[in-house]
This record gives C-alpha cells, structure tokens and sequence, in this order.
C-alpha cells in the first residue's frame, strides 16, 4: 500500500540511480543467461548475481515461533559478519552487482558496526536495505541511519496494538518500536531527506487480521510510507492450524483433496533468484537464497573463494540444473510461491 506518492518516487529514483551503468548491463546479462536456460535446458548464468543479502548479524533478540532463529533451530554459531569480509565482497561485487540486504536470519542493529556496514555499501553505490524488529531505532541510531544513506528501511510490526502485536513478536516491546519509527519520520522531517523508504510489513496471522482494517490509517498516523501484507510461512504442521489467517487471501497455503497443505500458486518456470541474487551468511558461507535459512544447501565459502568462483561453481549449477528439470525443486522451495 503506497501512503506517499512523493517518497515512492525518490526512491524509485536512488533505485535508477544504483542500477544505471556497468550494473544494468550485468541485469540484462542475467536476464540473457536465465532465459537461454529455459530455453536449451542447459545452465547458462551470468557473471554475477545484481543483488545479495549480507547477513551481518544471525543473532536476534526476539522468539517469534515460526522463525528459525527464534526458534534456535540454526545449525551455526551465532555471530557477527567481519566487516573485512563484507569489505571483500564489496570489492568483487560492486562493478556489477547493484542491490544489497543487509540482514538474513538475525536482528541487523545488534551489529555495533551496522552504519559502517551501511556507509561503505553506499560508497559503492549500493541500494541498501535493511529489514528489523524495530527495537533499536532510538533518537540517537535514527539520526545516524539517516547520515550513512540508508535507501529503504523495513520494520516488522505485525499488530497495531499491543496485545495483538505480542501474539506472535515474542519478547518484543510494541511501544519502544512505535515510539522508534515516530521518531524515524520525524527526524527525515528535521533533516529535511527522503531516505530511508520506510515501510511497515505486516505478517497476516489469525490473530491480528482483523485489524488490517485499520492498519492504512494507523501507518499514516506513523508517518511510514509504505504498508506491506505478508503471508506466513511454518515450520510447524501445528502452527499451520492456529496462526493461518480465517481469509483465504491471506493464506500461503491450501488444502488439497487428501488433506495435506501445499504452497499456493503453480509456478511454471524455474526459480529467477537462483540466477540472478545469492545469500551470504555470517560465518561467510555462501547459500543459493532466503529460503534456505538452516542452511542446507552451502555453495561455498568466501574466506576461502571468490564470489564469481561459487556463482558459477558445480554447486549453485547442480541446483540450477535441478530447476530446469519440473517437478525437481530441492526442499527449501516448498515455503516459496514465487
């Protein structure tokens, strides 16, 4: 849901502005090599993937159920990225590559180092996102997301009270996060910017649907500017039958014949991401993307290979062959509808 036309529009132009040159080249070489798979039923893929998520942190301090970090049910350390590393991988990325995430599993801000992880991105003329539970966004680390160029800001906030709000956001402060994204907005007011895009996405559960009602006015009143709905994914069979939204549309799920769930939609191509954006987790290991949190499906290892090494390594390829061959997808497409 767009609440400011005016904000959509300079960020759509900071977007322009990080794909334009060598980047967008690289763009359509992706688009090239993925369609000439399709195609031939061969692998083709481009240099470098244009976007990656850089998991700066994989510690979180919240206990959402349904979230494998929450949960505990990772099979790594816990830990900070080493901002040499991500350094490194800037430098073999930047010619090409124009959007990067700076989150996967954990919670970004507990990184100390996050808005040094922001500046030097953009001073390689990233589009830089970041997606949080909200907890840190105080006076002070407001400011200083606003002076390193931060592009666009999510904040998970799934409930517009907070009773509703704690159902799922377990250990979670419902005032602290509005109090921290009022002030947000008010301080891009004070310093007189439009960055960072700030959008609130809401994960529609049985819980708090009833109030998506409300939610558009509630988001203005925040001062956002944008509101995204999100269908839950489970891990939990169980989970599926106590949080899945009463409508229909907000469902990531439906009921087949026999009785078992499978994901909606009927995807007719292979996976795009898996040709064209990758998914580095703290520790370094590189993994083909977000569906993968464990993860399962490791490609390699950027302390000990290039980026462009793994992209177009035996590993990523086995799975892209997998994926021009139907009915082939690995286990961690079962979540993904597209």
């Amino acid at each position: 849901m767009r609440l400011s036309y005016k904000s959509h529009l300079h960020n759509i132009v900071r977007f322009a502005g990080a794909l334009s040159g060598k980047p967008l080249l690289n763009y359509f070489k992706i688009l090239l090599s993925y369609y000439a798979s399709v195609i031939t039923g061969n692998v083709h893929t481009a240099k470098m993937p244009f976007a990656f998520s850089a998991e700066v942190s994989s510690k979180c301090n919240l206990r959402c159920p349904e979230c494998i970090a929450g949960a505990g049910k990772t099979k790594r350390k816990k830990r900070f990225m080493d901002i040499a590393i991500f350094e490194k991988l800037l430098d073999e990325t930047y010619r090409k590559s124009f959007y990067i995430n700076l989150y996967f599993q954990g919670e970004p801000f507990l990184n100390k180092n996050i808005f040094d992880f922001i500046l030097k991105a953009k001073n390689k003329r990233f589009y830089t996102v970041i997606s949080t539970n909200g907890h840190f966004l105080d006076k002070n680390s407001n400011k200083e997301l606003i002076c390193s160029g931060l592009d666009k800001l999510v904040v998970s906030l799934d409930g517009i009270s907070a009773e509703t709000y704690s159902h799922y956001r377990k250990a979670g402060d419902f005032e602290k996060v509005i109090h921290g994204i009022k002030d947000l907005a008010k301080q891009k007011k004070v310093m007189k910017t439009n960055h960072p895009f700030i959008v609130i996405q809401f994960l529609v559960h049985r819980n708090n649907e009833d109030e998506l009602i409300h939610l558009k006015s509630y988001a203005k009143h925040l001062g956002v500017d944008s509101v995204k709905l999100k269908s839950m994914q489970f891990q939990d069979p169980v989970s599926i039958q106590e949080l899945s939204p009463s409508n229909e549309k907000y469902r990531r799920y439906k009921q087949l014949t026999d009785g078992t769930l499978r994901v909606k939609g009927n995807r007719q191509k292979p996976c795009f991401r898996i040709w064209s954006q990758v998914v580095i987790t703290s520790d370094g290991d590189v993994v083909p993307c977000c569906y993968d949190k464990i993860p399962e499906y490791t490609a390699g290892n950027i302390y000990e290979k290039k980026i462009t090494e793994i992209w177009k390594g035996e590993k990523l390829n086995a799975l892209r062959s997998c994926l021009l061959r139907k009915n082939n997808a690995p286990g961690i497409c079962n979540n993904c509808y597209g």
